[in-house]
């Protein structure tokens, strides 16, 4: 038996990010709404009845990225094979697009995709309530991408409602060049100087463009701001560009401004032209746009 697919893996922006408070385990309370984008991983799958367990992994495009069992595309791959009592060889070619430590939860989504994809693959052994706590065993933030749709989530990352109705729109996201890690963020936090919870943030507000402008937030945006003044330098670029909102997403570097239809290409170009390399048009990512793709 042999069965094999490509799968593609979407980046995610938080349109809001409020942080509640530290909890006694380490991890923090919070809610943000988080969109899956249009800008992609991709993995591709190979499954072949071995007899027993065991994964390859190679990765495309970031030399950064180990192809070992410290990778949660490994990680996740075991998690799945153990849980379903599966004795195969899995081999997995990762191309990565989605630059790392960027705010864009690349690690988690690629973790997400090979659970989905393995499951695919093998006729769908596991449920929603099995795949759940595999994903949140890899990450708090894993088990929002097993969804690919845009996601109210509370507690830790783990208490996902799907938000429904967003109007359609834009993005373009620059990533400077600089890594933010998610724990050296939160630990620089002062909560006491957070933003105060806006009471009227429901998914009401967020089916018209202006009202997701309007409430766009994140407590870690001044941690990484001060620490990095070409974040602020891009942030302040993209207002320029008539965005009608600007955001960091997650613990950044990356900053995204919201468009009503798609960015020119001569702002790209400007954009570019004063320095800044990695810069990507996106829309938000629909269920219907993952599955099989051609490589």
């Amino acid at each position: 038996m042999s069965k094999q697919g490509n799968f593609l893996s979407p980046a995610k922006l938080n349109l809001f990010l409020k942080v509640l408070g530290k909890r006694d385990d380490g991890y923090h309370d919070l809610i943000s709404l988080v969109v899956p984008i249009t800008i992609y991983d991709e993995l591709f799958v190979e499954v072949v009845d071995f007899g027993r367990r065991q994964i390859d992994l190679w990765v495309e495009g970031d030399k950064t990225v180990p192809a070992d069992e410290t990778n949660l595309v490994y990680k996740a791959t075991m998690s799945f094979l153990r849980a379903t009592g599966c004795n195969f060889k899995v081999s997995i070619g990762l191309k990565k697009r989605i630059p790392t430590a960027a705010g864009l939860g690349g690690g988690s989504s690629d973790a997400a995709t090979a659970l989905l994809a393995l499951n695919k693959i093998l006729g769908f052994p596991l449920i929603w309530k099995e795949l759940y706590p595999l994903a949140r065993s890899l990450g708090a933030d894993v088990p929002t991408f097993l969804l690919r749709r845009p996601c109210l989530i509370t507690g830790i990352g783990d208490i996902i409602t799907t938000v429904e109705d967003m109007p359609s729109m834009w993005f373009l996201v620059v990533v400077p060049d600089v890594q933010v890690s998610t724990r050296w963020a939160y630990a620089h936090l002062k909560l006491g100087l957070t933003t105060p919870c806006i009471p009227y943030i429901n998914k009401q507000v967020w089916t018209e463009l202006e009202g997701i402008c309007g409430c766009l937030m994140n407590d870690l945006e001044a941690v990484t701001l001060n620490a990095h003044p070409q974040v602020k330098a891009v942030k302040e670029m993209l207002k320029e560009t008539g965005a009608k909102g600007v955001l960091m997403s997650g613990s950044g570097p990356s900053v995204f401004g919201i468009f009503e239809e798609e960015p020119e290409d001569t702002i790209v170009e400007d954009i570019k032209a004063k320095g800044w390399a990695k810069i990507f048009k996106a829309k938000i990512f629909h269920e219907t746009d993952w599955g099989v793709v051609k490589r």
